[in-house]
Parts: C-alpha cells; structure tokens; sequence
C-alpha cells in the first residue's frame, strides 16, 4: 500500500497553512503516508476572488491582511497607496518565492515532501506580478531588465536543489522518480496551455516531452505510474469524462503497460474531486485548496482509493470511482457518480465545473 497527500492550488499562505496543520494533527498520526505531494499554485492570492473563500469581492482591509501574510517584511515597508517602483515590484517577487521554499521546508520536516511547480510559479508567468497589482491596487511599473525576475527564479530553484539535500524533499519540475514500484511523472505547470502557438505552450509541451524520455528509462522497474500534471487538460462538460491535451502525454499512456496508471489533474479549481477510470487509466480530477481547505488522499493498493479532505468539517470521504458519462451540464449527477453524500457536497460546496 502507498498513500500519497495530495495538496494543490492553495494560492494563499492561510490555506496553506490550514492544511498543514491539518495533515500534521489529523493525517500523519492515523495513516502511514508515503509522501506529501504539493501539485502548483502556492502563489496568485487573486484566485481566491472565485473561491469558496470569497462570496463577495474582496475588500481592501482584506487585501491588506493577505498582503502582510503574503510578505511580511516587503508589507512593513510599503505605505499604502504609494507608487510602486522596479525596485520595490523586485523585492515583492523576491521575497514570495522565498516564502514558497520556507513553506515548503516546513512540510519536509514532518514528511518525504515532492513539489511540482504550478503555473502561478512559472517562469514563463510570474504571475506573482499580478498578485502584487491586486493587493496592492496599483499598476505595477514596467520591468525594462527582464533578465532580474529570472535571476530571482533561478536563485528560487537553487534553493530547492539545496533543500533537497539538507531535508525529506524533492523538487519534481525537472525528473521523474521511482517510489516503491511506482513511477511519478511530473508534468509542471509551464504554461496554462497544454497545446498551442504561444511561446510559455511550446515550452509546457517541450518539458512534457523532457520528462517523458527521463521516464521511459525508468519503466522496467515500476508497476504503477503516477502523473501529477498541473496544466490544462481536456474535461467534457457535457459527460463529465476527461482526457490529458497534450500529444506527447497521451501518446505515451497509450502505448506504456503498467498495471495502473493515475493521472492526478491539479490547475482546475474544483471544489469536489472526480475519479473517472476509462481507458484503462484512473483520471482523478483533484479539489482545490483554496474551496475552503480541502485536499485529496491518495492509495494505491490492490485497489485505486481516493479521499476527500475538508479540513473545516474534519470529514474525510472516499470516492467510488466512475465510467458513467452524464448526459447533461447537470452538477448534481456528476457529483453523484463519485459520492454517496452527493446532495450534501452539492449544497456545502461553492461548484466549480
């Protein structure tokens, strides 16, 4: 048996910050845990204005307090309402990446932890710019040397190389692994587009093609393979089904045989996990940390298990999975495919299909 946390699109320190203690108080101590995985989307604290979190807009008082959690020390500095400089929008950056390796070494010090860059992480992105503009309510001043944002990056990934060698921790953006007998993919969060034309879709195919070819070298010894993806897949509104968008993925699920393989697909804000098994591969469309602090638990055994998470109502649900299609954008029937309690996740849950 391996049981894997899966924890993702959280984008805000006091989401993350909730599941962790919930994971440390609840988790660790009832069930043997393999490994925490965090799937993308630390930061973009903006995301939460289409969030169980925020019914309403958010508030400038709101604002502020998320921008002191966010970068205490930049927000100590910073008078509200004043222009911002490059030099002040370079701090900001500077000091939430390094934000995101401290949360992640605090996860690393209760348990083996793997972090897979989301898009709000990207280099291609940075989206943390547009964090910093939304807080702050200000446009943000153009950044003419570009090349200052991606020394900040690639301090932010020497920093995980140094993490990986001092605690429990494994930066995924850039190898595939073997845990057990289980292959994890890492398909990161490059781009938001899987496929396309623009420059930030070729490089999220590119590194998708990358860590296929690392993969393959690594088949002989796995009977399971797990993919964590964090870019956009192709979901059927219509039936509920789902596959990967990208060439190269699913010509690789094609043509590998394993005994299971489980395709985990974060960036989507759902506030209900699916589990759909359909060509012989388990889709599980995982919730999003920032419904209101749910994340997903994980197990591979002689069966395929996952669980819901609520850290708010401290229930913790197994899903059955699904081949069923739904013939209509009916929510409740898509959600009563994977859960026995469907009408209850219906009416608690803000639906994000």
């Amino acid at each position: 048996m391996m049981r894997h946390v899966i924890i993702s699109d959280t984008h805000a320190p006091h989401i993350i910050d909730e599941i962790y203690e919930d994971v440390v108080q609840r988790i660790l101590p009832t069930y043997e845990v393999d490994a925490i995985v965090i799937n993308g989307d630390l930061l973009g604290i903006f995301s939460l204005e289409r969030s169980r979190e925020h019914t309403t807009p958010i508030t400038r008082d709101q604002k502020k307090t998320y921008l002191k959690q966010a970068a205490p020390k930049w927000a100590a500095e910073y008078s509200w309402g004043a222009a911002l400089t490059e030099q002040a929008v370079i701090a900001y950056v500077e000091e939430r990446y390094e934000w995101v390796v401290t949360t992640l070494k605090k996860f690393s010090e209760q348990k083996y932890t793997l972090w897979n860059m989301g898009n709000h992480e990207s280099p291609h992105h940075f989206l943390v710019l547009q964090e910093l503009a939304f807080l702050t309510e200000q446009e943000l001043p153009s950044i003419p040397n570009q090349e200052s944002l991606h020394d900040i990056f690639a301090r932010h990934e020497q920093q995980l190389a140094l993490l990986e060698l001092t605690h429990a921790f494994a930066y995924i953006r850039h190898k595939p692994l073997i845990q057990q007998n289980t292959l994890i993919l890492p398909i990161p969060g490059e781009s938001h587009d899987a496929i396309g034309n623009t420059r930030p879709a070729h490089a999220q195919e590119h590194k998708t093609k990358e860590l296929i070819q690392q993969a393959k070298q690594l088949l002989t010894s796995a009977q399971h393979i797990i993919i964590y993806n964090h870019t956009q897949g192709d979901y059927d509104r219509q039936t509920g089904f789902f596959a990967p968008l990208s060439p190269a993925i699913n010509a690789f699920i094609q043509e590998t045989k394993v005994q299971d393989i489980i395709w985990i697909q974060s960036h989507n804000h759902w506030s209900f996990t699916q589990h759909i098994y359909t060509d012989n591969t388990h889709y599980i469309l995982n919730n999003a940390g920032l419904q209101g602090g749910i994340y997903n638990l994980l197990e591979i055994g002689e069966v395929i298990t996952v669980y819901d998470v609520h850290t708010r109502t401290t229930t913790i649900t197994a899903l059955k999975p699904t081949s069923t299609p739904v013939p209509s954008q009916d929510q409740l029937a898509i959600i009563q495919r994977n859960y026995m309690n469907s009408l209850d996740i219906f009416m608690h849950r803000k639906m994000r299909l």
